[in-house]
């Protein structure tokens, strides 16, 4: 474990150090593009005769390396394609993939990564601690590799640094290491802000969704990093990207204004909210509202050209887009009972998550780990705001279906939790009562953390309910799950 240590502190010593690369934040513009920007091509050529010149090539080294080959292949063919989860990524699709076969540093960082999660491949099995020592072993090879890469500077060297923190990223998720993950993000997130001019856009857009990410499971840091593309949408989306880089922008400020605003007003009396949380929060209604209506005219005029991975793509964004709706209506009422005006959303999410889970489990990477936001989120919000009891129970039986974890939400530990809330919320009530009489508002619990070990495989939760007595004050019930 120490070793482990030591290897992720030297890979955020390296991210910080090219957070001061201060020669890279304000580069003077050519024809609107920076500097960096606009020599893109030619530094890449550079780096790559570089490379020729004083390391030795991929495709040549894999040649004479046939275990360190099949991870490779096993990373290329299955474990890219289920990162990016129900959508199509060029991301994991194209930049890390061509990135794989042209940088040691993100060949290393593959393969360490493959190491941890060969279901699925065509590899031979390792014991648990011989795969985990060729892992970070691999591992710390990458980041060797990136060391030499630190004195070039140049904006191809900063998304190699920031293509292996994903990774990286991916790395200490597999390994039950949250927080680890989190450094690695945060620190690339200043890399991000200090840079974002010089960069490629997608990987941008990608931390940009991986921030939102970190804040839904995490709730206690703020969302510090948003695409910068303003809040006025189309009346019509051109793609499925705008729309997508739309949607996430407003869900980023939603979650800003949770963190900011909404959290420390939501049990105030209406004549105490201050104006400008109220002004703000109608502003972001607004703003959701047009989203939907923007994605629905693209949607009429675009849905005969979609491929199936397109319609898969469009229906998440509706979940997400409805699970920041819902979200952001409750979040501002001291009254649990306003989300009983969502069950039709509930139920939306419901069957448009049924369908996505259903196509992953037929894909031949339904056992993969996938790095982006998918349906473990939302159906997990289903299961503790919806008090319709076949729809909540429905979503559980969902969650605990999804195969992998989707980035830091893990379905199965999430479903736990929610059963646990249920189980509280609904008592020995009786289930025919249930389906024709809502929940008592001192029957409903009004907020719910967590505090899991993946590693120990427990999961620590605490929920806050108000007493029956009527005096509006809160009691909080707390308990552990184990899977």
């Amino acid at each position: 474990m120490s070793h482990h240590l030591e290897i992720v502190k030297s890979f955020d010593h390296f991210l910080r150090r090219y957070c001061a690369a201060a020669n890279l934040k304000s580069e003077p513009l050519v024809n609107g593009k920076s500097v960096g920007e606009s020599s893109r091509a030619a530094n890449a050529i550079a780096e790559t005769k570089k490379n020729q010149a004083g390391r030795p090539q991929v495709a040549q080294w894999l040649r004479d390396m046939q275990k360190e080959a099949q991870h490779v292949n096993h990373f290329r063919h299955v474990f890219a394609h289920g990162m990016s989860g129900f959508a199509s990524s060029p991301l994991w699709e194209k930049l890390i993939l061509q990135a794989v076969h042209e940088e040691p540093a993100v060949c290393h960082a593959a393969i360490a990564v493959s190491a941890l999660q060969p279901s699925g491949s065509i590899l031979s099995p390792n014991t648990d601690t011989n795969y985990r020592v060729f892992a970070l072993r691999q591992y710390s090879a990458s980041i060797k590799e990136l060391q030499s890469l630190l004195a070039h500077r140049t904006p191809h060297s900063i998304e190699v640094a920031l293509m292996c923190s994903i990774i990286c990223m991916c790395f200490e998720i597999l390994e039950g290491s949250h927080e680890l993950a989190q450094g690695h993000l945060e620190n690339s997130l200043r890399v991000i802000s200090a840079n974002e001019a010089i960069l490629d856009k997608e990987l941008v857009r990608a931390f940009a969704r991986f921030d939102v990410q970190a804040w839904t499971y995490i709730g206690k840091r703020p969302v510090t990093f948003a695409l910068n593309i303003g809040s006025n949408h189309p009346a019509i989306f051109s793609d499925l990207k705008e729309a997508e880089d739309a949607l996430f922008h407003d869900l980023h400020d939603v979650w800003m204004f949770f963190y900011k605003s909404a959290c420390p007003c939501r049990y105030l009396d209406p004549e105490s909210m201050p104006e400008l949380v109220l002004s703000e929060f109608e502003s972001l209604k607004e703003r959701l509202s047009r989203w939907k209506r923007a994605f629905l005219s693209f949607e009429e005029a675009n849905r005969a050209s979609f491929s199936k991975r397109d319609s898969e793509h469009a229906s998440l964004l509706h979940i997400h887009h409805s699970t920041g709706t819902v979200s952001l209506v409750g979040e501002l009422s001291p009254n649990e009972m306003v989300y009983d005006t969502f069950d039709d959303t509930f139920l939306s999410t419901l069957r448009l998550s049924s369908q996505l889970l259903r196509e992953r489990l037929n894909s031949p990477w339904s056992d993969t780990f996938s790095m982006e936001l998918g349906i473990v989120q939302p159906l997990y919000i289903t299961a503790v705001k919806c008090r319709v009891h076949h729809i909540r129970a429905e979503a559980i039986k969902l969650l605990s279906s999804v195969p992998q974890p989707e980035g830091i939400w893990n379905g199965g530990v999430m479903a736990k939790i929610a059963e646990q809330v249920r189980i509280i919320e609904e008592g020995d009530l009786d289930f025919e009562l249930l389906g024709f009489e809502r929940l008592p508002e001192f029957r409903r619990i009004h907020s719910v953390g967590a505090d899991i070990d993946q590693k120990g495989r427990t999961a620590s939760y605490f929920c806050d309910m108000r007493r029956s007595d009527g005096s509006g004050k809160f009691e909080n019930i707390s308990g552990t799950v184990t899977w």
